[in-house]
């Protein structure tokens, strides 16, 4: 098995990591969100932890995601998980 080296990455507030997710690592004092070459760590005492865990129980291997921390206190850490799905566009007809 390969072991694929990743940069280790801490958010700052208002940035964002996008890619696509590999699983989750935990270990004794931190877990990491892992992608493709890189993996976004956080440590137990940070309050976005669990909650980033629990919206990321749904994304499977190979999903898009995004990371954004913030300063907003309720949301200090923000998911988003694309499963690959195209758009839906409707198509519009105009009346003439």
């Amino acid at each position: 098995m390969q072991v694929t080296e990743r940069k280790e990455i801490r958010l700052q507030e208002w940035t964002e990591a996008v890619g696509t997710f590999r699983g989750i690592l935990k270990e004794n004092f931190s877990i990491s969100i892992l992608f493709d070459d890189f993996q976004v760590v956080l440590y137990p005492d940070e309050v976005e932890v669990k909650r980033v865990e629990e919206q990321l129980e749904s994304a499977t291997v190979g999903d898009k995601i995004a990371i954004l921390r913030t300063n907003i206190l309720e949301k200090p850490v923000m998911v988003r998980i694309n499963r690959g799905r195209e758009p839906k566009i409707e198509k519009m007809v105009l009346a003439t």
